[in-house]
Formats: structure tokens, sequence, C-alpha cells
């Protein structure tokens, strides 16, 4: 892995972009970070709610009612709750054998399914055409584009819009794949665009002005002058690892 300092963000970069990893996979050892399950403590505020809580620690609420053995909706100020989550940690592991060794898949918690993810999503959506307001491969926008793959391989639902993504999961300075990198293209507008990271300081994104589907770098003039930051959607404890399905 290769520091780097881009805008005031520093990036973890990937030795090779997805297209080598993909040619190169039987000798590419990558490291992914792995979702473990945890349980952090909580106390109740004045004005929480179990939805409010679950979309905070990306869990659901009823794993917090059966955690707790909480009946309803009702959680009492100043109560202390077991609230289940995850954490990730650093693993180093060889992409080549992971992609073609279908055993390692049994373990949903043996692989960073976002950056197994992006391999085949670039794959599949590579030079689709751009559309305002699209989220298919005969047409898809920006923000389109993302919700189509957290919806395609994690049966995650994202809204349509790179401003309401970018009130999503947390704020990240140290990039890996599959992060959400924001952008102010239009002068008065604070954030209208979205890519997702694919490392080596690139991003996959539906650009209206490449009119398609392209992968970009941070370090392109354009880009890196209205870049604006970068989030982290943080996947559930047990995801949907569509990823694996044929």
């Amino acid at each position: 892995m290769i520091g780097v300092i881009f805008a005031g963000v520093k990036c973890r970069a990937d030795t090779k972009t997805l297209q080598e990893i993909c040619s190169s996979a039987y000798n590419t050892e990558v490291i992914f970070n792995v979702p473990r399950a945890t349980t952090v403590s909580y106390k109740v505020k004045s004005g929480d709610t179990l939805l409010a809580l679950s979309h905070r620690f990306y869990t659901t609420a009823a794993q917090i009612r059966k955690l707790n053995r909480i009946k309803g909706d009702i959680i009492v100020t100043g109560r202390s709750l077991k609230i289940p989550t995850f954490k990730t940690e650093p693993v180093k592991m060889s992409l080549g054998k992971l992609v073609t060794d279908t055993q390692s898949y049994s373990d949903p918690e043996s692989i960073d399914s976002r950056a197994l993810g992006l391999i085949r999503f670039v794959e599949e959506c590579r030079n689709v055409p751009y559309k305002w307001g699209g989220e298919s491969f005969y047409g898809i926008d920006c923000s389109g584009l993302v919700a189509l793959f957290y919806r395609r391989y994690f049966n995650i639902q994202l809204p349509h819009s790179s401003m309401e993504q970018s009130r999503l999961g947390e704020e990240v300075r140290d990039l890996t794949m599959g992060d959400l990198l924001f952008f102010a293209i239009k002068r008065k507008v604070k954030i209208d665009h979205v890519g997702i990271y694919v490392g080596n300081g690139k991003f996959i994104h539906a650009a209206s002005r490449e009119k398609k589907v392209a992968i970009s770098s941070l370090e392109d003039s354009y880009y890196r002058a209205k870049f604006i930051t970068a989030q982290r959607i943080f996947l559930p404890p047990n995801p949907v690892y569509n990823v694996i399905e044929n």
C-alpha cells in the first residue's frame, strides 16, 4: 500500500488499479477491511428512537429490541442499551485465491465485499451511457451508479441524490476501495457529484462530462479542484454478499 496526500486527505491507495488486479489476481495481495461484529454500550438520550439508533449504528431496531429484551418501540431516557454494531480490521489476503476458491466465500467475515464487488461492478458498468436520473445499465447518473452498486451487491437502499448520500456513513481521510468521493462541479452547489474510489488514486463515476461511466483520477486537475469530502458507508455485520453469486 502507498500513502498519498491529496487535497488535505490522506489516501491509502492500492498499488494496482482494479483492471490490473483483475488481470493479475493470482499473485496480487490486497489489504481488505474486514467487518467484525461487536457490541457497544449506549445511554439513551432525550429524543432518541430505536429507528434513529439503528441508523446511527448500522443495525436494525429489531436487533436492538432482541438484545435488550425490549417490547414495542418505547425506550426510556437514561437507560443503558447494548447496541449491536461492527468494526473493521485490516486483513492481508490473496485476491486471486479469493476469486478462484469458492470456499473462501462461505464465511461472510472472510472478505471485504466492497472490494470484490467493485471488481465485478467495474466490468459490468464501465462505458454505460450517462443519463440524468438513470439507475440502470441502460443509462445512469452519478448518484444512481452508487445506489445501484449498494443495492445490487448488498441489498442496501441509498437515496438517489449525491447530496443525500454525502450525509450517510462517516467522513474518512484514509481512503480504501468502496469509499464515496463527493465533488462540487457547479460553483453554486456544494455537492452535486459522487464517485466510488477504486484504488490507486482513481474513482469510477457516471460523468456527464464524459457522457458515460468512466474511471478518472483524483490527480486530474479538474476533479482535484472540485473535490469536497469522502464518506464510508459501513456495511451491516452480516451483509448480503451478492458478489459471490454467478
